[in-house]
């Protein structure tokens, strides 16, 4: 572990595994708390996980609310993060919900989502994607129908990061409170140029420890961290990074903004091959 200090940042290193490497920042100008995994794709197996099984068949919703790091202990993943947009049953997004916190509560996920081959959503409408073929190769990319070829599909809301350049800046703009493009929790997840490296980021939010991102700050840093495409996740309460510990237990990483974690419907998680 290494730990690196300076006036603006606090900055804590660590290689948990073979092939991981996470960080955490904390910065005070602006207040940020920071965390980000970089994995090499060949020693992990990467998969997307709905919370829950189906709640009512042939019906509307697809599958029922439960925290990441629920998914995380039940799938035995290593690293996790929340996943894809979500309604449940009142029709209210997730950021309004009350029953955010309840596992077992019926959900819809906003765009296509694939779990070892098994296409479990299929919405009309076109979203940004993560997906993981059966070689385990990954793209993101503009789906509304998963490719034949998926093995892991989960969807986020806007490229962040294309061809290593951020399509969003903030540069003459100003954010009205509760602006979903303004100072947010985040969660993104990006690739790199070589396609051989995951990169996981989620930032906390909405308290005097760590005000958030914007999306222009966001897809910077998504920049900084190597991404060649990047798409931005579920934020908000939503927010969670979990990670095993030296001593095997799964462990809540990040602050999350509802004072506790919330349930959410699809993860992305990865599990560390053995040597």
């Amino acid at each position: 572990m290494a730990l690196v200090a300076s006036a603006a940042v606090q900055t804590t290193v660590s290689h948990p595994w073979r092939g991981a490497a996470y960080t955490f920042e904390k910065r005070t100008e602006p207040r940020q708390e920071i965390h980000s995994v970089i994995l090499e794709l060949k020693r992990v197996k990467l998969r997307a996980v709905p919370a829950g099984p189906d709640p009512d068949g042939d019906g509307k919703w697809q599958t029922v609310l439960m925290p990441t790091s629920k998914m995380a202990e039940r799938e035995g993943f290593d690293i996790a993060v929340n996943g894809d947009f979500y309604a449940i049953p009142r029709g209210e997004e997730a950021e309004a919900a009350k029953a955010l916190n309840a596992s077992g509560v019926p959900a819809l996920v906003t765009g296509p989502a694939v779990t070892d081959g098994r296409a479990w959503s299929k919405p009309a409408r076109e979203r940004q994607c993560l997906i993981s073929d059966r070689k385990q190769r990954v793209r993101l990319a503009d789906v509304a129908i998963a490719p034949p070829d998926a093995a892991q599909v989960i969807c986020g809301r806007d490229f962040l990061v294309v061809q290593g350049k951020a399509r969003f800046s903030d540069e003459g703009v100003t954010y009205k409170p509760g602006e979903f493009r303004g100072v947010n929790p985040r969660t993104a997840v990006g690739i790199d140029k070589s396609g051989k490296r995951l990169i996981l980021l989620v930032v906390d939010g909405r308290s005097e420890l760590s005000r958030g991102m914007t999306y222009g700050q966001l897809a910077a840093e998504m920049v900084r961290l190597g991404a060649w495409t990047a798409i931005n996740l579920d934020g908000g309460g939503s927010s969670t990074l979990v990670m095993r510990d030296e001593s095997g237990a799964l462990k809540v990483m990040n602050r999350p903004s509802d004072g506790r974690e919330r349930a959410v419907a699809n993860a992305l998680g990865v599990t560390f091959k053995k040597k």
